[in-house]
């Protein structure tokens, strides 16, 4: 099931629809920046669409051979690093999977399991 998400980062406003695919780590985006936040998110919500949760967040961003690592800072609830890959047509998601956890576990940071979401 698809979910959107309209966000203001920097004084840019981001619209992006995610559609889960294999799993809950692997799924297919669309993103574009939109020129008018208020009337963005009316659309979405015509669209069928409806607010769940407004998170708050400071991020810090790097990057590590292909992968893109992430600090976040969630408002009332701690730090996460979230390690993102794009993937192409030729390459096994599993396989890009198991780089990031070894990756991840490299850095000795405790791993929790993905949790699947209700959106």
């Amino acid at each position: 099931m698809p979910f959107a998400r309209l966000r203001t980062e920097r004084g840019r406003h981001l619209l992006t629809v995610k559609t889960p695919v294999a799993n809950e780590l692997f799924g297919v985006e669309h993103e574009t920046e939109v020129a008018d936040r208020t009337q963005m998110h009316a659309a979405v919500q015509q669209m069928g669409f409806y607010p769940t949760v407004r998170i708050r967040k400071t991020r810090r961003t790097a990057t590590y051979g292909q992968m893109s690592l992430c600090v976040d800072e969630v408002d009332g609830i701690g730090i996460f690093l979230e390690i993102e890959r794009l993937v192409d047509g030729g390459e096994c998601n599993e396989q890009v999977q198991e780089e990031m956890h070894r990756f991840a576990t490299m850095l000795e940071v405790p791993l929790t399991p993905p949790t699947p979401t209700t959106r």
